[in-house]
């Protein structure tokens, strides 16, 4: 079995999928899970899949499952609330201005000239 041959059907069979807690458990399967460049994977059938990847699978039914973020950048956090699909406009780039570079210089108060009066 490769990658492409897990469906959306065949998912659903073997996994459960927990949307709020970001869990995945097989259903009466063992499979096992490693992290891999940070992210969760499950191995089954000789075959690695992100776990991100596969839930967006079970959740959609999609089975082109690249470019699938995580919005908080947390790669361990697979709520379905924290996945996205990355297009190149996807997520807005958030970007604050340069501090400024100018020198503040700060002046000694002037005291008030004393006017002499003379009697």
């Amino acid at each position: 079995m490769i990658k492409s041959d897990i469906t959306s059907a065949l998912a659903h069979a073997l996994f459960n999928y927990d949307a709020s807690s970001g869990m995945l458990r097989g259903k009466g399967i063992k499979f096992k899970e490693t992290i891999i460049d940070g992210y969760r994977s499950v191995s089954l059938g000789g075959i690695t899949m992100y776990v991100h990847q596969l839930i967006w699978l079970l959740e959609t039914g999609d089975l082109n499952t690249e470019g699938i973020k995580h919005i908080n950048g947390n790669l361990l956090d697979n709520r379905w609330i924290n996945l996205y699909k990355a297009t190149t406009i996807s997520k807005p780039i958030v970007t604050r201005a340069a501090p400024s570079k100018k020198k503040v210089v700060k002046r000694k108060k002037r005291k008030p000239n004393k006017v002499r009066t003379e009697a």
